[in-house]
């Protein structure tokens, strides 16, 4: 199975397609999309808390991941704050090929 990249219109592997969805899925607020309103994450909205709520923010990122791609087996979850955003790192497996997979995202 492959996908298109949503930025180029070429055509990409499953695999990318994977970790273009869960960058779109992570950089989009829950509630926003008017077809689909339980897309997205709740990740958008903690960004400016404090680090000490860091387990709210895995919790919202694996929530979002889990409820909305099937094709990723989530191990890990690190935050790590940078200047005016948040970078994200999730360590997993492609579930099709069974093959780990990282993905970086910045919010």
């Amino acid at each position: 199975m492959s996908g298109m990249d949503w930025r180029t219109g070429k055509l990409i592997s499953a695999k990318e397609q994977l970790i273009q969805s869960i960058t779109v899925i992570l950089t989009t607020p829950k509630f926003t999309r008017i077809v689909r309103r339980s897309f997205g994450s709740d990740v958008f909205y903690l960004v400016d808390r404090p680090e000490t709520e860091s387990v709210d923010f895995s919790k919202a990122t694996a929530e979002a991941l889990s409820d909305l791609e099937d094709f990723l087996l989530i191990r890990t979850i690190l935050k790590r704050p940078a200047r005016g955003v948040v970078e994200l790192r999730i360590d997993g497996v492609y579930q099709p090929t069974k093959e780990p997979l990282s993905v970086g995202v910045k919010i």
